[in-house]
């Protein structure tokens, strides 16, 4: 099939809408605040075949990839990558894959994606040149009959930011820029949920949570020392729960599961320690 692979201009964007919702089933709500807020054209590829949007990625400006060393690097995600269901198999999304990842990594960026699902670890690391080197650790619990002692504080996305940079420091993690985290607030809010300044038996933790069909997936979890559930439970208690799920680094001696990918990084350079830490999916 013949294409065209292309930057998208503002004729694009009904027909990059209806690709989106097509592909992840989102509502309008969450498309256009995307679009509003984290949308460059310049940043956009869009691949035209038959006449028609039939494949696209989004370039977004994440903020910066630190490394455990405090050494800082521009950091761009390829992110709501799809192809029209009908056209897929035929090698369109393929080339488009190729050239975003190339593109997230320009002027010396670290390029990142997040999989939607882990089978497509394979693909992005044979077409876009990506590896694993984000991880996290992952349970569900519930804190019915139990006793918290703490307390959860709503915050920002500023202050949360600055909270997320103490307590990750000594691990790979990306720094999200302002707008990035903006981003991520309003997401947590919408849902119900919200970012949070979490105290624990004296100890200052940082919980992003959402909640998603009456349940609460507290998406990052970042604790120095100590119990995990407990925050957890806290955190979950200030929006009225008392199961919850969380996500939360891995910890030295622990083993991890892949979250997400990143491009740029060469062997060489930063080892893959399994402790990298990407946050927010952006989901």
């Amino acid at each position: 099939m013949e294409y065209v692979i292309r930057t998208a201009g503002s004729q694009d964007i009904p027909e990059l809408k209806s690709l989106w919702k097509t592909a992840f089933g989102d509502g309008d709500q969450y498309i256009d605040m995307f679009f509003d807020d984290l949308y460059r054209p310049e940043n956009t590829l869009v691949c035209c075949a038959g006449g028609r949007v039939a494949s696209a990625a989004y370039v977004v400006e994440l903020g910066e990839f630190v490394t455990a060393g405090g050494d800082r690097r521009p950091c761009r995600a390829v992110y709501a990558f799809a192809t029209l269901p009908e056209l897929r198999g035929m090698g369109l999304g393929s080339a488009v894959i190729e050239r975003a990842a190339d593109m997230s990594c320009r002027d010396g960026a670290v390029g990142v994606i997040c999989p939607a699902q882990y089978s497509l670890f394979d693909y992005y690391r044979s077409r876009g040149g990506y590896r694993d080197h984000f991880y996290i650790y992952e349970a569900s619990s519930s804190g019915q009959g139990m006793l918290a002692y703490g307390s959860a504080r709503r915050v920002d996305a500023q202050e949360y930011s600055q909270i997320r940079r103490r307590l990750l420091k000594g691990r790979d993690y990306i720094d999200f820029s302002p707008e990035a985290m903006r981003f991520q607030e309003k997401i947590c809010t919408m849902s119900g949920g919200g970012l949070f300044s979490v105290t624990a038996s004296g100890v200052r933790c940082a919980a992003a949570a959402e909640m998603r069909d009456g349940e609460i997936l507290i998406k990052e979890l970042v604790v120095p020392t100590g119990t995990l559930h407990m925050p957890a439970l806290i955190t979950a208690r200030a929006l009225g729960k008392e199961s919850f799920t969380y996500r939360t680094p891995v910890r030295p001696g622990e083993e991890g599961v892949a979250f997400a990918m990143a491009r740029g990084i060469s062997d060489g350079e930063e080892e893959d320690t399994g402790l990298g830490w990407y946050g927010f999916a952006f989901d």
